[in-house]
């Protein structure tokens, strides 16, 4: 059972490193343009798409 805490202490996750200088920038500009590329998003999905979208009652 030691054995399993050991190999969990030592996993690439609890290891990993910090950001790199350009992943760091990557993040930021994502981070910066989320807003805007939100309102994009809205935007084409509401966009009317002509068939009124009508349910049809099947008698």
């Amino acid at each position: 059972m030691n054995y399993l805490y050991v190999l969990l202490l030592l996993s690439p996750a609890v290891l990993a490193q910090s950001l790199t200088k350009p992943e760091k920038a990557v993040l930021a500009t994502v981070q910066k343009q989320m807003p805007e590329t939100e309102a994009f998003l809205e935007k084409v999905v509401n966009i009317n798409s002509g068939s009124l979208n009508r349910l049809v009652a099947m008698a």
